[in-house]
């Protein structure tokens, strides 16, 4: 079973992932931290240094690497949807879109707590421009849309929650616990 969450930045995928991955006996990987362990840098230090074209080029050949493994839950990054190539290997997963409303994301991306994301620094109006352009390629690719203030899950979300959320997630994607 593979398990591919969606989403724009500050949806919450590297947090879910690893709970995700621990209830189903999956192993769990961010793809950012792939590419920055790989590396040796941070993602906004590389999109700093080298440019986005160079990330996503990264992005895409390591999610080309990850195409054979099974039993995997893998959190992308929020652009890997921009990239044609990528989709294939998406759809070949249980894709799930964590979707979140632009005000929420708003207050995650820009309030107390943000965490120097990449492409924050072009600011509020840019960043809806890339997630009105992203969203409708997060919900061709997704076999299951979790509609996430619905599930109520905040920056500090608790286990249970979390928890939760990977129960729907595994019930859609058909997962069977082993015997």
């Amino acid at each position: 079973m593979r398990i591919t969450l969606l989403g724009f930045m500050a949806a919450g995928k590297s947090t879910l992932g690893p709970v995700l991955a621990g209830r189903a006996g999956l192993d769990f990987v961010d793809l950012d931290g792939t590419i920055a362990a790989a590396r040796g840098r941070s993602v906004a230090e590389i999109f700093a240094t080298d440019g986005e074209a160079v990330f996503r080029r990264l992005e895409a050949e390591a999610l080309a690497a990850l195409a054979d493994r099974e039993d995997l839950v893998l959190a992308l990054g929020g652009g890997a949807v921009e990239v044609e190539q990528n989709h294939a290997h998406i759809q070949a997963t249980h894709g799930v879109y964590l979707r979140w409303s632009w005000p929420v994301l708003t207050r995650r991306l820009f309030g107390p707590g943000a965490d120097g994301r990449p492409l924050v620094e072009e600011g509020e109006a840019a960043l809806r421009r890339r997630f009105k352009a992203r969203e409708p390629l997060y919900i061709a690719l997704a076999r299951q849309v979790l509609a996430m203030e619905e599930a109520g899950p905040g920056p500090g979300a608790q286990r249970r929650v979390l928890l939760r959320l990977a129960d729907r997630i595994l019930a859609a994607a058909g997962w069977r616990r082993r015997s």
